[in-house]
């Protein structure tokens, strides 16, 4: 199982949605720490053991407050990882309508962008587009 920054802060930012106690979601982050040793990068280990320990006593508690601040990371870190590099087996780029608005071909969503990165996501439909504003370094 190798799960994305952004797959794996949205996973903990669904189960604060759903209000899960601080125990069950020591237990999710253990399991993936330890049913997938070595996978994920050091960084990401770090962060699912000490979510891991949360059971190991109150002195190891993570506030609410601090895990949705992590997942907000996770989720921004790996949409910047998934965004900064052009995918050539996508096609489609967004429409480049005025100023910082763009538009999704596939779903004809149109949204505000500031980002200068090789590829943007649609808001509506979720997929990826090469991004009109892109300037490649010469």
């Amino acid at each position: 199982m190798n799960l994305s920054k952004n797959k794996l802060g949205a996973e903990l930012e669904e189960l604060l949605v759903r209000n899960e106690k601080s125990g069950t979601i020591a237990n999710w982050a253990y399991d993936l720490l330890y049913t997938s040793r070595n996978v994920f990068p050091f960084e990401i280990e770090e962060i699912l053991s000490s979510i891991s320990a949360m059971d190991a006593g109150p002195e190891f508690e993570i506030s609410r407050n601090k895990l949705k601040e992590i997942a907000r990371k996770l989720i921004s870190e790996g949409e910047y990882d998934e965004l900064s590099k052009p995918i050539s087996e996508i096609r489609e780029k967004a429409e480049n309508l005025a100023d910082d608005w763009l538009m999704c071909p596939l779903c004809q969503e149109a949204w505000e962008s500031q980002s200068k990165l090789p590829m943007v996501r649609c808001p509506n439909c979720k997929n990826k587009l090469h991004n009109p504003n892109f300037k490649a370094d010469v």
